[in-house]
């Protein structure tokens, strides 16, 4: 197997003296109406900021070169439709009558107050989706019927973040898959830590049902620090075929770097299997399935790679980010789509890439990974 890296593509510069953490990270990748979108979050990564507007470029020359645009986008459906989460402005927690708190969270110095969505006023716990309809050329916004038993909602930084999906993804036989994960009160008594669900969609994303999950049930293998973690988060989803698939988790927190773990399914994302070491580091795991039958998984943290799978083998990753001091480098999140048989673009973020003048700047690129078997 021979993996090769194209040359890096500016896509967007920050701003001269944006430096904090939050703007100019977070890619998302759509394909959509023959043409490649990326969107990145520009704001605080605060929950004050989830509903800010994104950055959003677009290529027709499959990365080559990249522009402003407004173009509605998001994941393009069998039926000439399109989807993408819509977000909603958090709440002032001044503002919501909310019941009795069942627990809290820590993490990364911010607190998290819990309460069981099912208490709390149904104005501040939907769901919700932006829809373009070919037929009437229009976007319309639609409530969105989820079943996520035992799901929480949580007050942090002085207000209510609304529910949303995080990704949307087409599985097989015209399926929308979207991984969650929360904490969730187990039988409405308690806490248990945070837990990748696995919801789909049979009717073009009006409604979505929790198929399986994965709990946390610690001590995982070469984490020394997994008895004090809050959970598995930030899961992906990679189907094989109808029934088999992977889903790569992230236990990164504010304790420490941890490792990465990988679960697989055998009966379409019903049942997992018990997580097992996958890597060193891992967050935001996501993958693409090449026409060629290869699996490209990107994550990192520190540094930023790609990692092969191929008849059910996992090869040496490859950086597309050198590692360096943490959070130094790069968000280490990462977007990635197919564009030929054996080649996907990948977007990331560079938090000391060089302008025109050599001056650093925080800046989203993108590459072509090809592999050839």
């Amino acid at each position: 197997m021979k993996i090769t890296l194209g040359e890096e593509v500016v896509i967007s510069r920050a701003p001269e003296g944006v430096k904090d953490w939050g703007p100019w990270q977070f890619p998302t990748l759509y394909n959509c109406q023959g043409k490649l979108y990326v969107e990145f979050h520009a704001a605080r990564d605060s929950a004050r900021d989830y509903a800010v507007p994104r950055k959003r470029y677009v290529t027709s020359n499959k990365g080559e070169s990249w522009k402003e645009s407004d173009d509605f986008c998001g994941l393009e459906l069998e039926n000439g439709e399109i989807i993408r989460p819509h977000i909603k402005p958090s709440v002032p927690e001044t503002e919501v009558s909310l019941p009795e708190e069942i627990g809290q969270v820590e993490a990364y110095g911010l607190i998290r107050k819990i309460y069981k969505m099912s208490e709390v006023n149904d104005q501040y716990t939907g769901w919700y989706l932006d829809r373009y309809s070919p037929v009437t050329d229009t976007v319309s916004t639609e409530k969105v019927k989820v079943k996520v038993p035992g799901f929480t909602v949580s007050v942090t930084e002085g207000v209510l973040p609304s529910n949303f999906f995080w990704s949307l993804q087409l599985g097989f036989k015209g399926t929308i898959w979207t991984p969650l994960y929360k904490e969730l009160c187990f039988d409405g008594e308690s806490l248990v830590n945070l837990t990748p669900m696995y919801l789909k969609s049979d009717d073009d994303g009006k409604s979505f049902e929790t198929v399986g999950r994965i709990f946390y049930e610690p001590p995982y293998e070469k984490d020394p620090d997994s008895s004090r973690r809050g959970g598995f988060s930030e899961p992906s989803i990679q189907f094989l075929d109808e029934d088999n698939g992977f889903s790569i988790l992230r236990v990164t927190d504010g304790l420490s770097i941890g490792p990465s773990y990988i679960s697989y399914t055998k009966d379409g994302g019903v049942s997992w299997s018990r997580p097992e070491y996958f890597d060193d580091r891992g967050v935001w795991p996501q993958s693409v399935l090449l026409e060629n039958g290869v699996v490209l998984a990107g994550y990192g943290r520190t540094g930023l790679f790609v990692r092969p799978f191929v008849e059910g083998a996992w090869f040496d990753r490859v950086a597309i980010v050198e590692p360096a001091d943490y959070q130094t480098e790069t968000c280490s999140y990462c977007a990635i789509k197919p564009i030929s048989a054996n080649t996907a673009l990948i977007v990331y973020s560079k938090f000391q890439y060089p302008d025109e003048k050599g001056i650093p700047r925080k800046t989203i690129l993108c590459r072509t990974v090809t592999v050839n078997i």
